[in-house]
């Protein structure tokens, strides 16, 4: 049962976990060298892990500020109108190219009086790299494969020689990191507001509904 005020980053994280595990099972399947249509649709699917895993911590942080009357009512903390007003500036002013998304948190967090995330912070730093990656996607940064080696397992059906990105970069390992880290952020923010911490159980029931497909 998906909790109110959270339906629609639980679909984007849903959606972010299905193509991880499309992606999976395209390499469980082809160890040997596969065409270039396998190699698209499977890069694919990673790409698209990346980018809903970012969505979904989109989506949550808005859920969190706007509310829902069915779930926030309740909750252990009020957001006066000069905070609100406040994040809505910040909403508005903050460009992609600084990334709003850990100071919208932050942010959030400061105005509930729960403090912030520390940029040395664990979970910051994947955020934080996640967010690049997904970037990245659209403007290549040569100096990428730097923050990310290490994190994640590489495509284990990339092409002997090809380059670190797209190539050895998007492939299960990635897209199950990008979903791993985003719900780990999000619990996490989710425990210093004084919340339950949902998104990891409703990612494990949601697999009990795909792991026969």
């Amino acid at each position: 049962m998906q909790p109110a005020g959270f339906q629609n980053s639980l679909q984007l994280l849903q959606t972010a976990y299905l193509f991880t595990v499309k992606a999976g099972k395209i390499e469980n399947r082809h160890e040997d060298i596969v065409s270039e249509r396998i190699l698209l649709e499977h890069r694919a699917y990673a790409a698209a892990a990346v980018e809903f895993s970012v969505m979904f911590l989109e989506a949550v942080i808005n859920e969190l500020f706007y509310g829902s009357p069915n779930y926030l009512n309740s909750v252990p903390f009020t957001l006066g109108t000069a905070a609100r007003e406040a994040m809505i500036d910040i909403w508005n002013k903050t460009s992609s190219q600084h990334n709003p998304l850990l100071k919208k948190y932050n942010y959030f967090l400061r105005a509930v009086g729960k403090g912030q995330l520390g940029e040395r912070d664990f979970l910051y730093e994947e955020i934080d790299n996640l967010v690049q990656l997904r970037n990245c996607l659209v403007n290549y940064k040569p100096d990428i494969e730097t923050n990310l080696m290490g994190r994640f397992n590489l495509n284990r059906i990339a092409r002997e020689g090809s380059p670190f990105f797209p190539n050895k970069c998007l492939g299960y390992g990635c897209a199950l990191w990008a979903v791993r880290s985003s719900v780990g952020f999000a619990d996490e923010v989710l425990e210093r507001l004084g919340l339950t911490s949902i998104f990891m159980k409703c990612l494990e029931e949601y697999l009990e509904l795909i792991k026969d497909d």
